[in-house]
């Protein structure tokens, strides 16, 4: 977010207003983008833990 902002040329007036919501909504999405992260690193974790109930039949 701070290199988006920082990319952002302000004097357009697209680009100031884009720029104008990210401040305002700086928290929330650095928030969000920490959850996220937090997520895939314990989904991760999980998978690695999961195993498989099914056992192979052999016919004999």
């Amino acid at each position: 977010i701070d290199e988006l902002q920082r990319w952002l040329n302000t004097k357009g007036s697209r680009e100031l207003a884009l720029n104008n919501e990210l401040t305002t909504y700086y928290r929330e999405i650095t928030l969000g983008m920490s959850n996220r992260q937090q997520d895939i690193v314990s989904s991760r974790t999980d998978q690695d833990l999961r195993r498989s109930r099914r056992t192979k039949v052999t016919l004999a």
